[in-house]
């Protein structure tokens, strides 16, 4: 299960550069800290499910787009 949540970092910050917003924009949009955003794109922590279900919803994503790879 590790290998999936791995993928989530980079998959936030390409969905997050599509869109157009910075991190600081979407941590605003989301009601989260800009720090917050970073590490998850970083992959230093990961979201709460609370926060996961924010982040899907704002970018109206699949659980494919957030956890899968570039092969999905």
């Amino acid at each position: 299960m590790t290998f999936i949540i791995q993928n989530f970092g980079p998959n936030l910050a390409r969905l997050r550069i599509e869109k157009g917003v910075s991190q600081t924009q979407l941590a605003e949009d989301l009601g989260i800290g800009k720090q917050s955003v970073s590490d998850y794109e970083k992959q230093k922590s990961y979201p709460t499910f609370a926060n996961l279900d924010k982040i899907a919803e704002y970018f109206d994503a699949t659980p494919t787009q957030l956890f899968g790879t570039s092969k999905e």
